[in-house]
């Protein structure tokens, strides 16, 4: 996966410095005695009207784009419409008045669709802090919601119930991807408190890609179907959970190999109640469900499924220097390694280099296809009370429990 790392780099490089020579919360973030609502709507507004009722809605983004906003202001979009361009916003927020990106009416989420996933983002922020972004659906676009930061440090973003679909692109070396959720910028500590929950990715090589320096996020109750790469790749970020994230039938052929969830770079994230599930490689590197890329310390990986993946079921290597004190708890692990590319990674647990340090501790391992449940190079792991059992196994437990009647209430 090394070359996910260079993407994520690459697209920083590219996108953030016209950022970068901007500090636009600190020019904007001046409390004012009043803020404004906006209403924008492609079937009934007109860019003619004043924007600020549902009566006197904007059709088109124009109005909006580029404006910048400050705490208390809030922008809706019209559910059941439709629009075919970028939303671009900026401003900041306070701790007492975020700003807000939201839907209005009945129906459907807004959609924002931009017919053209080799190219275009459907939602574009610059330096935001203190904002609520929820009920938007975006659709076929290289990027579906892209967050940038150059120097500031930005607060409080949260993201809910979003819907993210086909952000499929890819070019044939896999630097140029498509992202659902992507958030990047430069330095370390620059992303404080930020909430990604109930959000959906379909169809998106990546699903939610953070590629900044991060503190405290909290990431839940999201999924990830059928995504080319990973589910949810994590780079630079810290003492943050990722929980109840579920990432199934994707994967694919890319040249830097593929896997449900990444990790890299990063100290005291916690990763719980996830499962990583039927990854496929094509023929090529990985397919794994969960992969360790290098460079991460005190990680938690607890009580998540990873089951029926092409490759290993959880991967850990050195791409970027040693991991240490990685804790793999309470997991289980079923029917991976259905299609390994080679021999040498035929493991449900994999370990490309014996530097990683940690433990693996009261897993329970079903084999079927793998040559064996731990690779030799987890030696310097302790491991205790974990459970080595067959794939036949699983399937004769469940079959069991299929049996058990319900008991009357």
């Amino acid at each position: 996966m090394k070359i996910l790392i260079e993407v994520c780099v690459f697209l920083l490089l590219i996108d953030v410095v016209r950022a970068s020579d901007s500090n636009l919360c600190t020019d904007v973030n001046v409390p004012r005695s009043v803020s404004h609502t906006y209403f924008i709507s492609s079937s009934s507004g007109s860019d003619d009207n004043n924007g600020l009722s549902p009566a006197t809605a904007w059709k088109t983004f124009d109005k909006i784009n580029f404006k910048s906003l400050s705490a208390g202001d809030a922008i809706y979009l019209k559910r059941n419409d439709v629009w075919n361009q970028t939303l671009v916003l900026q401003g900041c927020g306070t701790s007492e008045k975020s700003i807000i990106l939201d839907a209005y009416g009945d129906g459907n989420k807004p959609v924002i669709k931009l017919n053209d996933s080799a190219k275009g983002t459907c939602v574009d922020f610059n330096d935001i802090s203190y904002w609520a972004i929820r009920n938007l659906d975006l659709r076929n676009a290289l990027r579906g919601m892209r967050l940038r930061y150059g120097q500031i440090k930005a607060y409080k973003v949260q993201i809910s119930d979003c819907d993210f679909y086909d952000m499929n692109y890819s070019t044939q070396d896999g630097k140029t991807v498509g992202v659902g959720l992507c958030i990047e910028g430069e330095g370390t500590d620059r992303f404080y408190d930020a909430v990604v929950k109930n959000c959906k990715f379909t169809r998106c090589v990546n699903g939610f890609a953070i590629n900044i320096g991060t503190q405290n996020l909290l990431c839940e109750d999201c999924v990830a179907t059928g995504g080319l790469s990973a589910g949810f790749a994590l780079v630079n970020v810290r003492n943050s959970i990722i929980r109840r994230f579920t990432v199934t039938d994707g994967g694919g052929n890319l040249p830097y190999g593929t896997c449900a969830g990444f990790i890299v770079w990063s100290d005291g994230v916690t990763i719980e109640n996830c499962e990583f599930a039927g990854y496929k490689n094509d023929g090529g590197h990985d397919g794994v469900g969960f992969d360790f890329e290098g460079n991460s310390k005190n990680i938690k990986f607890i009580n998540n499924v990873i089951h029926d993946n092409a490759g290993a079921g959880i991967m850990v290597m050195s791409t970027s220097g040693h991991n240490s004190n990685i804790l793999i708890k309470d997991c289980t692990l079923y029917n991976n390694c259905t299609s390994t590319y080679n021999e040498k990674s035929n493991y449900e647990m994999l370990c490309w280099n014996n530097g990683s340090t940690g433990s693996i501790e009261n897993c329970t391992i079903y084999k079927d296809k793998a040559s064996d449940y731990i690779h030799p190079d987890f030696c310097n792991f302790t491991q205790s009370n974990n459970q080595f059992k067959t794939y036949q196994e699983f399937i004769d437990q469940q079959k069991n429990l299929e049996k058990v009647p319900l008991k009357p209430e």
